[in-house]
Formats: C-alpha cells, sequence, structure tokens
C-alpha cells in the first residue's frame, strides 16, 4: 500500500496541454463552483473565472482554464494529479478524471 502513496506523489506535474484538455472537458460546468472551493479558490475569484467564460456574448473554457492554470501554479508538481483528481471527483466530475487523469 505504501508502494502506491510513493508512485502517486512521483508522478510528474501537469503539462499545459492537460491542463487545457481538463479545462475543455469541464467548460462551464454547473460544478465549477465546487471545484473551485475545493481548489482552494474563493467564492469571489471562482465567479471572477465564471464571468471569464461568458465574455463577449460567447461561453467558453477560458476562465476555467485560467482556474486550473493558476491553481496549478500554486501546487507541488508532485501533488498536482492526486489533488486535481480527488477535487474532480469530490465535484462530480468524475468521468473527466478517470477521462483525462
Amino acid at each position: 500500500m505504501a508502494e502506491t502513496g510513493k508512485e502517486i506523489n512521483q508522478q510528474p506535474p501537469l503539462t499545459d496541454i492537460k491542463l487545457d484538455e481538463i479545462g475543455e472537458a469541464i467548460g462551464d460546468n454547473p460544478n465549477l463552483l465546487r471545484l473551485g472551493l475545493l481548489l482552494g479558490f474563493q467564492e469571489s475569484k471562482i465567479h471572477m473565472f465564471r464571468a471569464t467564460n461568458h465574455s463577449d456574448g460567447q461561453v467558453t473554457a477560458k476562465g476555467t482554464k485560467d482556474m486550473l492554470f493558476a491553481w496549478r501554479n500554486k501546487t507541488r508538481g508532485a501533488d498536482q494529479v492526486r489533488n486535481l483528481r480527488e477535487a474532480l471527483e469530490k465535484a462530480q466530475l468524475v468521468l473527466i478524471a478517470e477521462e483525462h487523469l
């Protein structure tokens, strides 16, 4: 069991490409607020990210991606995959976690 934990901690940091794919998959999902809270963001900051998703009369995933990149910048590389997977699962975004992590 300890070996499994060790292997998880040795995972490389999430790449820009991977975060971009995950951000696109999440898009402007209704569970974005919960995900943001689980990733450690204040609700007001999450609303700013979500507002970015609704810029110029279009709905995009730009704010979601910005949130993921901001989270990555404050998270140790070895912990990124595990922490994001746990947050996605708790935010009821299990399929995204399974497909992308």
